[in-house]
C-alpha cells in the first residue's frame, strides 16, 4: 500500500467536503476557500474578456456558468480524491470474476460510479477496509448531490427574486427624476416613502441572500429594468432628493 497516495486522497476528499459545507451550510461565511477563489477568478477573467469584446451576453451567462463550475469543482475533487484512495492499495479493487487487481483507469471508473451508485458488480472492493471505503465514497457522493440541490435551487430563486424587485422599482421610475415625478401628487412625496417602506423587507432579504450565496454577485442582467444594483441606486438617489425637498416645517411636524 502507498501511504502517500492514500493520505493525498484523504486530504483531497476532506477539503472537498469542507468546501461544500462552508459554501452551502455556513450562512454568511463567504463560500468555501476553493469556491470563493475559483468563482472570483472566473469573474475577473470574464470581465477582462468583456472589456476587450464588449459582449454583455458573456457576463449574463457567467452567473450560471460560475454556479455550475462550483458543482463541477466538488465532483472532480471527490472523484480524484477517491480514485487516489482506491489506487493506494494493490488489491483495493478487483475484478469480480477473476479476482485480478484493477488497473489505474478501472479504479478511476470504479471511484466515479461508486460516488453515485453502489456499482454494477463488475468490480468489487477486496477486504473489509476497502468495503467500508466504498460505502463512505457512496455516502459522500449522495451528500454531494443533496448539497448541490440545496445550493442550486435557492441561488436560482434568489436571482429571480432580485430581478423581480428590480422590475418593481423600474415600474415606478427608471431614473431618480422619474421616480420623483411619479411620486409627486401636487403637494408632497408621500408616495415614494410608501414605496420604499414596501420594499424594505425585499431589499433586506436580498442582502441576506447575497451574504449566504456570494455567487449571486456574478449574476448579470442585460436588461436595465431587471438589473438590481442600478435600480436600487436610482431609488436611493430619489429618496435623497425627496429628503432635500421636504420643507423645514414639514420635517418638524413629522418629528
Amino acid at each position: 500500500m502507498s501511504l502517500a497516495i492514500l493520505v493525498g486522497g484523504m486530504v483531497l476528499v476532506t477539503l472537498a467536503v469542507f468546501d461544500q459545507v462552508m459554501t452551502v451550510v455556513a450562512v454568511g461565511g463567504g463560500g468555501g476557500p476553493f469556491t470563493s477563489r475559483i468563482t472570483s477568478g472566473l469573474w475577473r477573467l470574464s470581465l477582462g474578456i468583456h472589456h476587450r469584446v464588449h459582449k454583455h451576453g458573456l457576463l449574463q451567462a457567467m452567473g450560471i456558468a460560475v454556479t455550475l463550475s462550483i458543482l463541477a469543482l466538488w465532483f472532480v475533487a471527490l472523484w480524484l480524491g477517491w480514485t487516489l484512495i482506491f489506487a493506494a492499495g494493490d488489491m483495493a479493487v478487483v475484478d469480480s470474476l477473476t479476482g485480478e487487481p484493477a488497473d489505474g483507469w478501472t479504479r478511476l471508473y470504479y471511484a466515479g460510479y461508486t460516488l453515485f451508485t453502489m456499482g454494477n458488480g463488475d468490480y468489487r472492493p477486496d477486504g473489509a477496509g476497502w468495503q467500508v471505503a466504498t460505502v463512505l465514497a457512496n455516502a459522500t457522493g449522495l451528500a454531494l448531490v443533496t448539497l448541490a440541490i440545496s445550493y442550486l435551487v435557492p441561488v436560482i430563486q434568489a436571482a429571480v427574486h432580485r430581478r423581480s424587485v428590480a422590475a418593481t422599482i423600474a415600474a415606478v421610475g427608471g431614473t431618480p427624476e422619474g421616480i420623483i415625478n411619479r411620486a409627486w401628487n401636487g403637494s408632497d412625496l408621500s408616495a415614494i416613502e410608501q414605496h420604499a417602506v414596501s420594499l424594505t423587507s425585499d431589499i433586506g432579504l436580498i442582502n441576506q441572500r447575497h451574504l449566504a450565496y456570494p455567487v449571486l454577485h456574478y449574476f448579470h442582467d442585460n436588461d436595465p429594468r431587471s438589473a438590481f444594483a442600478p435600480r436600487l441606486a436610482a431609488l436611493d438617489d430619489a429618496l435623497s432628493i425627496a429628503s432635500e425637498m421636504v420643507a423645514p416645517d414639514q420635517s418638524r411636524e413629522s418629528s
